[in-house]
């Protein structure tokens, strides 16, 4: 019987809290950049770094990091990669330029650049403002959302208008399809003009939805585009997942609308339908223009 050699990576720790440049010294480390202010990492040249020089690179703080080759070399063909919070990315240099060996970055997030992070803590509502023209589309991704309040949803407005924002509170219309764990499932379709707000997280009233014991809690998905002149209603595609009382997996799959206004967003707010919102990380990312 051959022997099989297995290699196991072994990834020695540093940290750095402001932008940095690589050496030769960093082959086969891990490097953590923990900053709220945007940092880069500089790319050693590959012919110093050589053909198998590999490291992985972590972004553990609020502000982006930036991945920069040195001069004019690429990475992934690309001439900078940036990272958002809780990103990182495995590279290597093959002597000719750099590539990815492995990475994590949050789903269909390709291009995302973080605009905002917040965590919430017993909040009302947790709000984007400032959302403007200088991203195509944005992109929004809830982790481990949890009520202060038993059986809610979690529902989100947007708003328009840039300084004065101008919350539309109502008049919404979503399309959902609802699941869950035991195999039960409807499609929901509301058109009216009086659903106050588009609903995320959660069932309709009358089913288990949110709530705030051991072991609940939701995650979710969102995104809209923000083409300036497009003259349309803003649109909406959602998908949201989570834990109730009876420990059911529920998924809600839905898009929506707001058919009285074509004007463009400019915030997102996050609320429950009753009470605050005890915990929760909610990160906003803005897709490059083309």
């Amino acid at each position: 019987m051959p022997i099989q050699t297995i290699y196991k990576p072994d990834f020695p720790v540093q940290y750095r809290i402001a932008t940095y440049s690589l050496n030769t010294d960093d082959n086969g480390t891990e490097i953590q950049f923990n900053s709220t202010a945007a940092v880069t990492a500089h790319l050693p040249a590959v012919y110093e770094a050589s053909n198998g020089y590999n490291v992985l690179l972590r972004n553990i703080g609020s502000g982006t990091l930036t991945i920069d080759p040195n001069g004019g070399e690429l990475i992934d063909g690309a001439s900078t990669l940036s990272l958002g919070t809780d990103q990182w990315r495995w590279i290597r240099s093959d002597g000719t330029g750099w590539k990815t060996i492995s990475c994590w970055v949050p789903a269909n997030s390709g291009g995302l650049t973080l605009v905002e992070r917040i965590v919430a803590s017993n909040d009302t509502n947790v709000e984007f403002t400032g959302i403007d023209d200088s991203h195509e589309s944005y992109f929004v991704e809830i982790q481990a959302a949890k009520p202060a309040s038993n059986d809610v949803s979690m529902i989100f407005e947007f708003g328009t208008g840039d300084p004065t924002i101008t919350w539309h509170t109502t008049g919404y219309a979503q399309a959902a399809h609802t699941l869950q764990s035991n195999l039960v499932g409807n499609f929901n379709s509301n058109v009216s003009t009086s659903r106050s707000g588009l609903e995320i997280i959660g069932f309709p009233s009358g089913q288990n939805r949110l709530g705030n014991s051991t072991g609940e809690g939701g995650d979710a998905t969102l995104s809209f585009n923000r083409v300036v002149g497009s003259a349309q209603r803003p649109r909406f595609r959602f998908t949201g997942w989570y834990t109730d009382a009876d420990n059911d997996m529920n998924y809600i799959d839905g898009a929506g609308q707001l058919p009285s206004t074509t004007d463009l967003v400019t915030a997102l707010r996050f609320k429950m339908s009753s009470g605050n919102i005890d915990s929760g990380v909610f990160c906003l990312y803005g897709r490059a223009k083309s």
